[in-house]
């Protein structure tokens, strides 16, 4: 199982490009979760203060289709 992560890990670790000292990456964060990802951003920088946060910059003409997103409710949550 930890090899399992560990290869999870790094393969999408080379998934981002490498310019100097950043590593760029492509993210999608649906417009209603937004919010609540910043902020837990900002709670893992305030429990330690050697992490960077990272820069989210929007990209309104990226030509790439979102993936599709299916809200959980209690009914399909078990499926």
């Amino acid at each position: 199982m930890f090899m399992q992560k560990e290869k999870i890990l790094y393969s999408t670790l080379n998934k981002f490009k490498k310019e100097d000292k950043l590593y760029l990456g492509f993210c999608w964060i649906p417009t209603l979760d937004k919010q609540k990802i910043l902020s837990q951003i900002i709670s893992i920088k305030d429990k330690n203060k050697n992490v960077e946060i990272p820069t989210l910059k929007p990209v309104a003409e990226h030509g790439v289709r979102p993936p599709s997103l299916f809200r959980m409710n209690e009914f399909t949550s078990v499926f």
